[in-house]
């Protein structure tokens, strides 16, 4: 319930693909197909891009994320693990508490969300069977908020 669609993140990146080298981070089965489908979509558009999904222990996770300009994420470990090396983080939230679980002083960081009346629901399906907490944030959105982050 937490993740963002692939062709969301896919579409973001390839606003970014000519300025930011593209690597891609996950962990377990779940994420192994969405971060794959990300790839394939990507790879579909002649972009540049690594998928290190299940490639990396947690010390090269945090070394590769240490080299990062930018970092998009859900609301997930490696989005804590960005705010502690004060990365530039756009974090996507839909179900989950915000103001419980985002990214924790880091001046850096946006965080990106809806604000309906279903949210935070705080489950791992959408008790309301429509997901718009995630469905209907668009990338768009994401990249108007990358935009503003790297504006000085």
């Amino acid at each position: 319930a937490k993740r963002w669609d692939a062709s969301y993140f896919a579409k973001v990146a390839l606003n970014f693909s000519q300025s930011h080298e593209i690597l891609i981070f996950g962990a377990g089965k779940a994420e192994q197909e969405l971060c794959n489908e990300i790839y394939q979509i990507l790879k579909e558009q002649n972009i540049k891009v690594k998928n290190l999904c299940n490639k990396t222990t947690i010390k090269t996770l945090c070394q590769n994320i240490a080299f990062c300009d930018l970092f998009i994420t859900n609301d997930s470990g490696p989005m804590h693990i960005s705010t502690v090396y004060k990365i530039k983080t756009v974090a996507i939230f839909g179900p989950t508490k915000f103001t419980q679980t985002s990214p924790w002083q880091n001046q850096n960081a946006k965080l990106v969300h809806l604000d309906l009346a279903c949210m935070p629901c705080m489950q791992k399906t959408c008790p309301l069977k429509h997901h718009k907490c995630m469905k209907d944030l668009k990338p768009e959105k994401v990249i108007e908020e990358i935009k503003k982050l790297s504006t000085p």
